[in-house]
């Protein structure tokens, strides 16, 4: 219903005076309003990883020879999931659409995002070391119409991480298109938040 809104005084959907905040508040409200009930909990606002932070000052140590090197704060990202105080995922969104070999779709969707969620299957890992192969964690990722979703784990043994992450689907730029592009995106959304109830579920075992 909010996406067909968007089209109510207009035939074509234009973002080009959109902020990165309009875009997550206005065409992704779906990504964390599908976590309103359940276990798993969508943060928002700029939220600071404390998975990320663990994994970036992983070098500091009591000073001895050398001086301990500056505290680095982890990634911030626009959506958090966790379950308790468990990060099972996390969203990155970007204003503009973007090419694979644009920057910013080499710093969010290449690196940043792919750490940040590899980094919280390591604090994970640690917690539940003998089902390292049950594990994984979740990212989306929103470039101005674009959506992406990733999945990250260790499918055998324990030292190899396996990031799946699905083509990019695109919101509807026009009415008629709503049925078969929203849906696709609602689908994939919808399966992300049962596999992180499933994680919830197993880390819990």
């Amino acid at each position: 219903m909010n996406a067909a809104g968007l089209f109510e005084e207009r035939e074509l959907l234009n973002t080009n005076d959109f902020s990165e905040s309009d875009l997550l508040h206005t065409l992704w409200t779906f990504v964390y309003r599908v976590f309103k009930k359940g276990e798993v909990k969508a943060q928002l606002g700029e939220r600071m990883s404390v998975s990320s932070a663990l994994g970036k000052n992983e070098g500091r140590s009591l000073e001895f020879i050398q001086r301990r090197e500056r505290k680095v704060v982890g990634a911030k990202v626009d959506i958090l999931f966790t379950k308790f105080t468990n990060e099972i995922g996390c969203a990155e969104v970007g204003k503009q659409d973007v090419l694979v070999i644009d920057d910013k779709y080499l710093d969010n969707g290449m690196v940043k995002l792919p750490r940040t969620i590899r980094d919280m299957l390591c604090v994970l890992v640690q917690a539940n070391p003998y089902k390292i192969n049950q594990l994984y964690t979740i990212g989306f990722l929103m470039m101005g119409l674009n959506l992406e979703f990733l999945v990250l784990n260790v499918p055998a043994g324990k030292t190899v991480t396996r990031i799946t992450r699905t083509k990019k689907l695109s919101f509807p730029s026009k009415p008629e298109n709503i049925r078969m592009d929203f849906l696709p995106m609602l689908e994939v959304t919808l399966m992300g938040k049962a596999l992180m109830e499933n994680l919830a579920r197993i880390i819990d075992d």
